[in-house]
């Protein structure tokens, strides 16, 4: 009975526990047993992919972000403000003048506050310019100026005022210039040849020579032709960079501050790149900005300017730039040297035979007398054929010719030959030879070299030497 008793709590237990674990199961959601996916490896990610290119997107936006705001905070600084007109002018639009009333409105506010003398001048030039409008002479190099610049380099290019108009300058060996005082107007001096097309960038420089405060001088490119009263600048079709530091195209009202202000000693350079029509400025070897574009259209010439007295000097590739980008990439107007070879040293005739026989005088003694000749006997007698006709020791034969009847009268040659020399006059003939005969004695050797040029009877001399010591 005792060993029935932990049986049967055994039973109990294990009952409890089974059943305690049958609630818990019971309890428990539906798991769904189908087999998990395999992941296909030949699809990509896209997440994976497009992850970084948004990360460096994003990146790249908000760094140009910042980059303009910066932008736009320095360039809002006080003093500096953004404008339509900032930049090189553009010449192609060059009618588009801004202002009130538009050109003519600028115009005539312009002339209202100038003097007289002023609107007499623009005037004049602007019945100037309709009478001569750009490229009414023929403007274009020519084969000869091409030619002559192949020759002589940039020497070709010179600078030639227009006298009959403008007496209040002077040009001197070519590039130097000096202005008068004219109070009457300004002058201008323009090259004799444009600015050729071939090269990238054509370049030149002038430097203020002499410069007073009381002068402005003004250089740049014109037309032609060009008021040579008119600085380059102020009238149309041209540009200019002036010493007080402003620009200026085709009107003295479109004057803007470019650069600073030019003194005494300062290089201003000019420089032109034809594609573009870009016109640039330096000055003393550093470059500006640009400050023309689109001139293209004509040809254009190297004009300096000036409303005083002052001198200037111009570099158009014949000696070095103070520009060093010009002098590197060889940006003068033509080679300083051409292919026409240079005029020959001083003194490098000096053993040239040629030369020197030729450039000396010939002593006394060489002479081409010939015997029964005088010094000082001032006409040519010749020798008179029959009939009256002159006979030459070059052409006469004596088998051609009949013996005269009487004896021909004495030679007698012309005189070339200095006084002092000694005379033959005496001894002109054989003195065993009757002087009447019949038969016609020819004209000796020595005698014939009288109608001998003068290098022949040099050749002639050494016998002549010997005949007359013979004969003395």
């Amino acid at each position: 009975m005792d060993s029935d008793i932990p049986h049967s709590n055994f039973r109990d237990a294990l009952a409890t526990t089974i059943h305690s674990l049958v609630t818990k199961l019971a309890t428990f959601p539906d798991i769904d047993h189908d087999p998990p996916a395999v992941p296909n490896p030949q699809q990509p990610d896209a997440l994976l992919v497009l992850l970084p290119l948004l990360i460096v997107l994003s990146t790249f936006l908000l760094l140009l972000l910042t980059f303009l705001i910066c932008v736009l905070l320095v360039r809002r600084r006080r003093g500096i403000v953004l404008r339509d007109s900032d930049g090189p002018v553009d010449m192609s639009r060059e009618e588009l003048i801004e202002g009130e009333g538009g050109f003519e409105g600028v115009e005539s506010r312009w002339l209202e506050g100038v003097a007289e003398n002023v609107q007499r001048d623009y005037l004049r030039a602007k019945d100037y310019q309709l009478q001569y409008p750009p490229n009414s002479l023929p403007t274009d190099i020519t084969l000869s100026q091409f030619l002559s610049i192949q020759e002589k380099g940039v020497s070709a290019w010179s600078f030639e005022p227009d006298y009959e108009t403008v007496n209040s300058l002077l040009v001197h060996a070519r590039t130097e210039i000096t202005f008068l005082p004219d109070p009457a107007s300004s002058s201008c001096v323009q090259s004799n040849l444009p600015l050729p097309k071939l090269n990238e960038v054509y370049y030149w420089e002038v430097k203020m020579f002499d410069l007073p405060a009381t002068t402005t001088v003004s250089v740049g490119l014109a037309t032609k032709p060009y008021p040579p009263f008119r600085v380059p600048g102020h009238s149309r079709n041209s540009v200019a960079y002036h010493s007080n530091g402003d620009k200026s195209y085709n009107y003295p009202f479109t004057a803007t501050q470019f650069g600073p202000v030019l003194k005494e000693g300062d290089v201003l350079g000019v420089g032109y790149r034809p594609r573009t029509g870009t016109v640039f400025f330096t000055r003393n070897g550093r470059k500006m900005e640009d400050a023309f574009v689109g001139l293209s259209r004509w040809n254009l010439f190297p004009s300096i300017g000036a409303d005083g007295p002052c001198s200037v000097h111009a570099n158009l590739g014949q000696a070095g730039f103070v520009f060093i980008e010009a002098n590197v990439k060889k940006w003068g107007l033509a080679p300083s040297v051409g292919t026409l070879a240079p005029p020959p040293a001083y003194g490098s005739e000096r053993g040239s035979i040629l030369l020197d026989v030729g450039g000396r005088a010939r002593p006394a003694t060489d002479s081409s007398l010939s015997p029964g000749s005088s010094p000082h006997s001032p006409r040519r007698s010749r020798r008179r054929g029959p009939g009256g006709v002159a006979s030459s020791p070059l052409r006469s034969s004596t088998l051609a010719e009949h013996p005269p009847l009487t004896p021909p009268p004495p030679i007698t040659p012309i005189d070339e030959h200095p006084e002092g020399t000694y005379e033959a006059e005496d001894e002109s003939e054989d003195p065993s030879q009757p002087l009447l005969s019949n038969d016609r004695v020819p004209p000796s050797p020595v005698a014939s070299t009288r109608s001998v040029s003068p290098d022949a009877a040099i050749i002639l001399l050494l016998p002549i030497r010997e005949i007359y010591t013979y004969r003395l």
